[in-house]
C-alpha cells in the first residue's frame, strides 16, 4: 500500500477523530482507506476493487470519494508554508559546500507534468512540450524532501511561470520579506526571493561529474554547481511520489476536479508518510539519477519572455547582489 501498518494505522485515526470518516462494526474506517490508497498507489480500476474488497462498484466509488475528500481536508495540516521563521536545514547546516553560503535559502520551486484524463475538446490545452497529456503542477520542496506548497489542476500547456505568477496572486503563496529566498531553475528571472544559476554557464550535475568531471573555469560554474546539488531535493522528491502513487502517471478518467484533488492528497500522503513511516526506504534512499532534467530551449525561450513578471517579487538588482556575494564567498573557500 505504499506505506507501513503504523503510518497506515496512524492515518485512519486521524480522519477518524475528526469525524472525517466513520469507523462501524459493519464498515470499519480501514476499509474505504484501504480502497483509495489502492487506486492511487497501483493505478488500480475500479472492477479490480471490486473483486477484491468484494463491493459493488457504487461501492468502490463511494468509499474513494469519501476518502479523497477526508484527506483533501486535512492537507493544509500536511503541506504547510515555510516562513521567516524557518530555521536553516541541517542539509544546509552540515554540509561545508552550502554552509554558510545558503543559509538563509528556504528550499526550492519546480514544476512538473501529471498525467492526465480529458475530453478530446480539452486535450489541445492539456497537451505538453512532451507530447504528452498532464496536469502542469508547480510545488515547493524544502531541504527535509517535504512539499511545503501544491498549485494543482492547470493545463499542461501552462508554462511554470504562469502557474507561479498565478499561485503568488491568487494561490496563497507567500514569499518571507526579509531575507529569505527559494532556489529556482533557468526559467525564471534572479531576483532577492528566487535564486537562479547563473546561464550560459555549465549547470546540470552530470557535466561536473564522470568523464566529463573538470576544475571550474570561473566562480559561476562553482556556483552553478552547488546550486544545482542543493536544488536536485526537488527532483529527487518528485520521483519518489511519482513511483509512490502510481496514479499520477496513470490517471483515472474522474471529473477534472477530482483529478486535482487527487493530485493534492497525493502530495499530502508524501509528507504524512516522511512523518509516520518507520520503515520509509523510498524516502531515504539515495537517488542514483540525480541529475537535473534539461529544459527544452522553446520552454526556456516561453518562460524567458514572461521572467520580467517574476521580477516584480523581490528585486533583481537585490538579486544579482546576493548572487555575487554568494559566488564569491563560495570561489574564496
Amino acid at each position: 500500500m505504499r506505506m507501513d501498518s503504523d503510518a497506515f494505522i496512524a492515518l485512519r485515526d486521524i480522519l477518524v477523530s475528526k469525524g472525517l470518516l466513520t469507523d462501524s462494526r459493519h464498515v470499519p474506517a480501514i476499509e474505504p482507506i484501504g480502497i483509495f490508497m489502492r487506486i492511487i498507489a497501483f493505478a488500480a480500476g475500479d472492477r479490480e476493487c471490486a473483486e477484491m474488497f468484494q463491493h459493488s462498484l457504487e461501492t468502490i466509488s463511494k468509499y474513494f470519494n469519501a476518502t479523497l475528500q477526508a484527506i483533501v481536508a486535512i492537507t493544509p495540516e500536511l503541506i504547510t508554508l515555510l516562513d521567516a521563521n524557518t530555521s536553516c536545514s541541517n542539509k544546509v547546516r552540515k554540509d561545508s559546500r552550502f554552509w554558510p553560503h545558503f543559509k538563509n535559502c528556504l528550499g526550492t520551486i519546480d514544476g512538473t507534468y501529471i498525467s492526465a484524463s480529458v475530453p478530446n475538446t480539452q486535450k489541445p490545452a492539456y497537451h505538453t512540450r512532451k507530447g504528452t497529456i498532464a496536469q502542469n503542477i508547480i510545488a515547493v520542496v524544502g531541504f527535509d524532501g517535504m512539499f511545503h506548497y501544491v498549485a494543482a489542476g492547470w493545463e499542461g500547456s501552462a508554462s511554470d511561470m504562469r502557474v507561479l505568477r498565478w499561485a503568488l496572486d491568487f494561490g496563497d503563496f507567500t514569499v518571507p520579506r526579509v531575507g529569505k529566498y527559494y532556489l529556482v531553475n533557468l526559467g525564471y528571472a534572479n531576483t532577492s526571493k528566487f535564486l537562479a544559476p547563473y546561464r550560459k554557464m555549465l549547470y546540470h550535475i552530470g557535466e561536473f561529474r564522470g568523464q566529463n568531471a573538470r576544475r571550474y573555469r570561473n566562480k559561476g560554474e562553482k556556483f552553478n554547481h552547488r546550486h544545482a546539488c542543493l536544488r536536485n531535493v526537488i527532483e529527487r522528491s518528485f520521483g519518489i511520489l511519482k513511483r509512490r502513487f502510481a496514479v499520477l502517471n496513470a490517471m483515472k478518467s474522474f471529473p477534472l476536479q477530482t483529478q486535482r484533488d487527487v493530485v493534492v492528497a497525493c502530495f499530502a500522503l508524501h509528507n504524512f508518510i516522511a512523518c509516520y513511516s518507520l520503515r520509509n526506504t523510498l524516502f531515504h534512499q539515495r537517488d542514483t539519477n540525480e541529475d537535473e532534467p534539461e529544459l527544452d530551449e522553446v520552454e526556456l525561450t516561453k518562460q524567458q519572455e514572461e521572467a520580467h513578471d517574476h521580477s516584480r517579487v523581490g528585486d533583481r538588482r537585490l538579486g544579482d547582489a546576493l548572487h555575487r556575494t554568494i559566488t564569491d564567498d563560495l570561489w574564496g573557500r
